[in-house]
């Protein structure tokens, strides 16, 4: 029923306010328009296709995916309201009911492995969210926990201990290999020292010098040799 006043107001003003219909003596607001006892009416809510007195107020709904359950017109399950369009738009793939945002669950899917904890929903670990299905999808061999099937987020105990183990080998044979090399060149070195301290003639002190040079290069000698 129209407030008698409003009536008054829009019989006076005829067709003069921005989004009122050309019907004399009602002068009613458009659809999607409230009458707010001015010459102009006033939008109504996205929800709403016919409103009254408020904005929120809807006589009758629209949109996509939205109960027809006036004046809420809530969204239907797995949909949500973003506050501006007249449809609803779906919830993720973790979400029964969703709030705000797609992947802000009020409620979460009923899938296998999956905690019922909302808003997040999330895997349980050694799971992971495919971003499609209810169902958390188990991780794969090496990951203990992961982000999808090729990235761990933790790698199963034996695997770690299996890399520390394959860390050390190679650390031990690159100072292995390093080590031979730079004796190798040390070696090279000491051997043309040895043959320029070989004179024709050998003093005692030369050869004393000689015999002490190759004791200590021993190793050299039969290293090169």
């Amino acid at each position: 029923m129209v407030n008698p006043s409003k009536k008054l107001l829009k019989q006076k003003l005829g067709v003069e306010g921005t989004f009122r219909q050309n019907n004399p003596p009602l002068c009613t607001c458009q659809d999607g328009y409230f009458d707010i006892a001015s010459a102009d009416c006033s939008e109504c809510a996205h929800q709403c296709l016919e409103c009254d007195d408020d904005a929120s107020y809807c006589f009758s709904c629209q949109g996509d995916n939205r109960n027809d359950n006036p004046p809420e017109c809530s969204c239907a399950d797995g949909f949500y309201d973003d506050g501006q369009d007249p449809t609803c738009w779906a919830c993720s793939n973790k979400c029964a009911t969703c709030f705000g945002d797609f992947d802000n669950c009020s409620q979460c899917v009923n899938g296998t492995n999956r905690n019922q904890v909302a808003p997040e929903c999330s895997c349980q670990y050694g799971y992971f969210d495919d971003g499609v299905g209810a169902d958390c999808q188990i991780c794969q061999h090496p990951c203990e926990s992961c982000l999808n099937t090729t990235s761990c987020l933790t790698c199963k105990h034996f695997v770690v201990v299996f890399l520390l183990l394959l860390a050390g080998l190679c650390a031990f044979f690159f100072f292995f290999c390093l080590f031979v090399v730079v004796l190798y060149i040390v070696c090279f070195f000491q051997r043309d020292l040895l043959k320029q301290l070989h004179p024709p003639t050998t003093t005692k002190n030369n050869t004393n010098f000689i015999i002490f040079i190759s004791k200590k290069t021993k190793v050299c000698r039969a290293f090169i040799d």
